[in-house]
């Protein structure tokens, strides 16, 4: 007895360290695999006037699970029932997923539906075709999908004017999160600013010298040890909207750039005085013991986070957590009240038409059924129920206590589950895990509905004019502005590095991408009635 309970205890908090947080949730968790799923020919007789139709589908996953067919096969059942339709579906390991996604769709192979986003090029291919456009289908094939999703995450999804993705209802802005060692914090009697009590990470820095001094004064042997990691983004200082590459844009209602408008003016962002800032921050508080000196090779095996000497670790996408999410500790959340949502954000994960489909509007079809049918979606994510689920005394969905998935100790040995996965549409359409608060739906809509949207959703650069400038000036970027150089805070003479940096950055062509996006955002902005630079 003592055994199983330690056995469900470790499953849950595997669970809520893996998938409780939006982006976190969907990363490419599970072991390196170039092993694809595919369907058989399912045999059962439809109970629809439609035709049948095979559609071919091409998606990543963050594991691939022993029960893939197994689960699959009952969807396609349940398909061809419904619509039917059923799926000759083709999924990968995330990472060998953005490997062999681009080389299919440069091939010309055949597809109906593929997962996309950012990190798979998705401007890139839609700007050479290889989507099916789908504003004109989506009011009669996808109404309580368009319902669901915000408009800003459809513009976020325009290209040139055509809706080239179907975004799934997930977290769809970005809001700073701080994530903390509440048993340190208590012990010490320290205030954690509370959600919406903070905006950047310059608000939590005198806490992290309190917690520091409180720590080292209580345990003297800790004091050549940091408070925490390195936070070296730039934008959790100085939030920005990224355009492409080194060209940014102010968010509208924030303005952390001074004399950079809000929104409708293009500029450098290794060019301001913020940027400048930042970097001279890092390494003061690298200097002063707050960061660690080389971060990348500071507390290899994790023992100060595991024994609970560390304060926390700033991050992005957590809705909610379990305060037991990690072992020997209480474990705090505070989120920071400015949320946003841009174009790179939406963007990075959504479900296409191949230009190639001859089938868009039973594609959709299938799109709406994912993103609105509660025992579809329950199968997608969770398995059968009965083998991969039961819903407990509470009535919440369980996959603890199933034959298939219960008793496993290891993220990557569930037989089926996929809560989070983004892959799969939107997040709400089935039941959400017992591990998951009742107030998750609410927390995550006011998160979406909060989120500001006024800024240059839709907007995306074409390359062609400065491909040659943005490339030069992506290696001497990744020569400066990295977290083993500007960003570490082991640069002596930061003013001169940075100069230095700024020089070869104009000598290879900096002003002229900003002349041209600026161009191009003009255009753009006039076109869909916001402000322009004069």
């Amino acid at each position: 007895m003592k055994k199983g309970f330690l056995s469900k205890l470790l499953v849950l908090l595997i669970i809520s360290a893996l998938v409780i947080s939006g982006c976190q949730g969907t990363g490419s968790t599970g072991k390196s695999t170039t092993e694809e799923t595919k369907t058989g020919s399912p045999t059962e007789a439809p109970d629809s006037s439609l035709e049948h139709v095979e559609l071919v589908w091409y998606s990543g996953v963050d594991h691939i699970r022993p029960d893939q067919d197994m689960v699959w096969s009952e969807i396609n059942k349940y398909l061809k029932e419904r619509i039917n339709v059923t799926l000759d579906y083709h999924f990968f390991a995330m990472a060998d997923y953005a490997d062999r996604i681009p080389t299919v769709i440069n091939a010309g192979q055949y597809m109906d539906i593929l997962f996309m986003g950012a990190r798979y090029d998705f401007v890139s291919h839609a700007q050479r075709g290889a989507f099916y456009p789908l504003e004109d289908l989506i009011d009669k094939y996808l109404p309580k999908t368009k319902a669901i999703l915000p408009k800003g995450a459809w513009e976020a999804v325009t290209v040139d004017g055509h809706i080239y993705g179907v975004p799934p209802y997930k977290d769809l802005a970005d809001r700073w999160s701080f994530l903390y060692n509440k048993t340190m914090t208590d012990k010490y009697n320290l205030k954690v600013p509370g959600p919406g009590e903070w905006s950047t990470f310059w608000d939590m820095i005198p806490l992290l010298y309190e917690a520091k001094a409180a720590r080292d004064a209580d345990e003297p042997e800790l004091a050549k040890y940091p408070i925490m990691g390195v936070v070296n983004v730039v934008n959790r200082y100085y939030p920005y909207e990224t355009l492409y590459s080194l060209a940014v844009a102010n968010i509208p209602g924030i303005e952390a750039y001074e004399g950079q408008g809000s929104g409708e003016t293009v500029f450098n962002l290794y060019a301001t005085k913020e940027y400048r800032e930042v970097c001279k921050t890092i390494k003061k508080l690298v200097d002063e013991g707050i960061f660690p000196y080389d971060a990348k090779n500071f507390d290899p095996d994790k023992a100060l986070v595991n024994a609970g000497k560390l304060l926390g670790s700033f991050a992005g996408g957590y809705i909610e957590i379990r305060p037991d999410m990690f072992v020997g500790r209480e474990t705090g959340l505070t989120t920071s009240k400015l949320v946003v949502m841009t174009t790179n954000y939406v963007q990075s994960g959504m479900q296409s038409l191949s230009s190639q489909t001859k089938h868009p509007e039973r594609a959709l079809m299938f799109l709406e059924l994912l993103n609105t049918d509660k025992t579809l979606a329950n199968m997608v994510r969770f398995g059968l129920e009965g083998q991969h689920y039961l819903y407990n005394d509470e009535g919440r969905l369980d996959i603890t206590i199933s034959p298939r998935n219960g008793g496993v100790t290891n993220y990557m040995e569930y037989g089926y589950y996929y809560w989070y996965g983004w892959q799969f549409g939107n997040i709400l359409a089935g039941d959400t895990p017992s591990f998951v608060s009742t107030k998750f739906p609410q927390l995550l809509k006011e998160l979406n509905d909060n989120a500001i949207q006024d800024t240059n959703l839709g907007f995306v650069v074409d390359t062609a004019p400065i491909a040659n400038e943005i490339a030069a000036c992506a290696n001497v970027i990744a020569e400066y502005d990295s977290d083993t150089y500007l960003r570490s805070g082991m640069v002596e003479d930061v003013d001169k590095a940075i100069d230095e940096f700024l020089a070869k950055l104009e000598a290879n062509g900096a002003q002229k991408i900003i002349d041209e996006i600026q161009r191009q955002l003009n255009d753009w902005r006039a076109s869909v009635g916001k402000p322009v630079k004069k």
